[in-house]
């Protein structure tokens, strides 16, 4: 879940925004999280519960105000 991200950043960058590039590589836990559950089977907790919904706000808030519109 993390080395995707790392190799496919650069790439990435050459053909989207390193602002968007950026973004994506931030919902890098999220998605961790999330396929840890889905195939590991692994417990979430309420930290992870709690943690989700604030990291996906606060990677919207970095995207630049017209992706938002």
């Amino acid at each position: 879940s993390t080395l995707a991200p790392g190799y496919l950043y650069p790439l990435a960058c050459q053909h989207i925004t390193p602002t968007a590039a950026t973004v994506v590589r931030l919902s890098t836990p999220f998605f961790t999280a999330l396929f840890a559950f889905l195939v590991l089977g692994a417990a979430l907790g309420w930290h992870h519960l709690l943690g989700a919904p604030l990291l996906l706000v606060g990677v919207y808030l970095t995207l630049p105000n017209e992706r938002r519109r």
